[in-house]
């Protein structure tokens, strides 16, 4: 069986997540690769794919060059695609929050790609700006599986509603535009399939009419659990510097001012309640300007020894996110034997109880100092909350779900 993993990028949480199958794919034998748009990591089974189609194409003449530089720059003779991300540029100024918004239009014209050619499935992830969806669900001949890592495959170019809901305002004609591409490509395609890696996104699938009517997997993403383990929480803190009981926090999020993450609200709970609080941040700081007293960033660990230390120091990880398709730093606290305060998003209504953290209604200030209060007062038994999630996402067992749903996609394929 030879499966091709399709994404933009092998970078960030969706593309960690499509890593961690590949990895255990191979483990069981599968012969899986992986095609990108942009490739950030060495291996002789991931490829990086070239731009192909409505590019521009440049004269060989120099004084025709001239004339053509000369109007591209006053905004001629751009391609359909040029043309579209002009458009998107033009809103994000307009928009005063950085918002992922991306194009289900493309440079790149897969199907006849080596790679694609030879897979007997396709199995697409996070593929902003690089699938080209009319083209490649209009010309595909094989079977295809699609994990929504975020909402994007069933909004326009937002990747969550909350985002949409926020500021579509700033992109609204765009945003329709981008629907109806995505809608007419996907809604009568009976080679699909849709895999959604938590309850809430099967919900989300079945309220979008171009997913409504394609079968859907719920399989979970592969976290190892020999990767994130608890330390004792003191020597854990000397560790890192620190030899008190100060109530500490721990939140991670790939840039720390990435509004979706919710650390904003974080900080002014965190005013509220009435007892000293440390904060440990992991990720890009591009929220702090200045040193905080109590909050320590470490910038962006890929280390997961060093992450799980870092979670093991904590009271308790907090995780106020607007919206989340599953919630893999909610699993990685858990398996460091760390409560978890999160909203009811992504996987946290189906792992997170009373035993092991505490779900926040929304995101208000008010709610998470009332949850870091609960938390504080409460006690916690660290080996029974890395019981509670431990097996749930091993890879091998995630590796053996996507093998059955393989077969099963492939059974169902050469029945039509």
């Amino acid at each position: 069986m030879k499966i091709l993993h399709v994404a933009t990028t092998d970078s960030g949480g969706a593309g960690i997540g499509m890593l961690n199958i590949h990895k255990a794919l191979l483990s069981h034998g599968i012969d899986s690769k992986i095609l990108l748009a942009r490739k950030t990591t060495s291996s002789d089974t991931i490829f990086q794919m070239e731009p192909n189609s409505r590019m521009f194409h440049w004269s060989s003449n120099r004084f025709l060059r001239k004339i053509q530089r000369f109007a591209r720059n006053r905004g001629y003779l751009k391609t359909p695609v040029e043309q579209i991300h002009d458009k998107i540029n033009m809103s994000s100024k307009l928009c005063d929050v950085p918002v992922c918004f991306t194009s289900p239009v493309s440079t790149y014209d897969m199907v006849d790609h080596p790679l694609v050619k030879e897979a007997d499935i396709i199995h697409l992830h996070w593929v902003g700006d690089f699938l080209d969806y009319k083209s490649f669900f209009s010309k595909i001949d094989k079977p295809v599986a699609w994990t929504l890592r975020d909402e994007n495959p069933g909004l326009g170019g937002f990747h969550y509603r909350t985002d949409k809901n926020n500021y579509g305002k700033y992109y609204e004609e765009l945003e329709d535009t981008f629907f109806r591409i995505k809608a007419n490509a996907i809604m009568d395609n009976d080679k699909l399939s849709l895999v959604a890696l938590s309850d809430i996104m099967i919900d989300f699938c079945k309220n979008v009419s171009h997913l409504s009517n394609k079968r859907i997997y719920k399989i979970y993403n592969s976290i190892d659990s020999n990767s994130y383990f608890p330390t004792e929480k003191r020597t854990a803190r000397q560790v890192l510097g620190f030899d008190d009981n100060v109530f500490t926090i721990s939140f991670v999020s790939v840039f720390l001012s990435d509004h979706r993450k919710g650390l904003d609200n974080l900080m002014k709970a965190v005013e509220l309640v009435e007892f000293p609080v440390r904060i440990l941040c992991v990720g890009k700081n591009d929220f702090f300007k200045d040193e905080q007293g109590d909050v320590f960033c470490y910038g962006s660990i890929e280390n997961s020894r060093l992450l799980s230390l870092i979670y093991s120091a904590s009271d308790v990880f907090v995780n106020p996110t607007l919206k989340e398709s599953f919630g893999k730093t909610n699993i990685e606290a858990l398996m460091s034997g760390v409560p978890v305060i999160s909203t009811s998003e992504g996987i946290a209504p189906e792992v997170i109880d009373d035993e092991c953290g505490y779900l926040i209604e929304n995101t208000e200030p008010q709610k998470i100092a009332a949850a870091i209060k609960y938390v504080k007062d409460k006690s916690y038994n660290r080996e029974l909350i890395r019981n509670k999630v431990k097996d749930l996402f091993s890879p091998n067992k995630i590796a053996n779900q996507h093998i059955d749903m393989y077969n099963d996609i492939i059974s169902h394929y050469t029945s039509l």
